[in-house]
């Protein structure tokens, strides 16, 4: 790996952690907005939270806000492909990376250790493959695309019944 291509790894590698990260916050935003106007309120309870869970959070909240069956397949599909990049982005992002320079060329090998059960450990070695990262990225990039326009495409009926059920308790608090 030469140097210029080292230095792009770790530009593709940055750009996949900030992206990732935007994405991680428009869906805890949105999982707040499914809940309630109160930002503090929403900011608590996704706070620290995983992007599975958020991702769990923000499906079936979805479900529950929104009756279009249309739309709830749209979800689906969008939650599905932002699993898929998630479990590509750990891969990447949770490995071990090796950098090296020898004999004046420089490499990147990652590694990839994982406990399947308790008698089996995996072990994976791969070689950078930038093109790959590169394109992941640009799905980042489109997985924060979809999610905005779906919420932008449903923020009227999800507030509508956000307001229809704000008085809807499961025990009534008497003071």
């Amino acid at each position: 790996m030469s140097t210029l291509l080292k230095n792009e790894f770790l530009k593709s590698i940055g750009e996949m952690t900030i992206l990732f990260s935007r994405l991680e916050s428009y869906i805890s935003g949105y999982v707040g907005e499914f809940i309630s106007q109160d930002y503090e309120l929403n900011k608590i309870i996704v706070a620290g939270e995983q992007m599975s869970s958020l991702l769990v959070l923000f499906q079936s909240l979805g479900h529950y806000r929104i009756e279009d069956k249309k739309e709830l397949k749209r979800l689906n599909i969008i939650i599905k492909n932002i699993e898929r990049i998630n479990t590509e982005r750990n891969k990447i992002i949770h490995s071990d990376w090796f950098l090296a320079e020898i004999n004046n060329k420089m490499f990147a090998r990652r590694s990839l250790f994982n406990k399947k059960n308790k008698k089996q450990l995996s072990h994976e070695i791969k070689d950078v493959d930038l093109q790959n990262m590169n394109d992941l990225n640009t799905q980042i990039n489109e997985g924060i695309k979809q999610v905005i326009s779906f919420m932008a495409d449903n923020g009227s009926l999800i507030e509508k019944h956000r307001n229809e059920t704000a008085e809807k308790h499961i025990i009534k608090i008497h003071q």
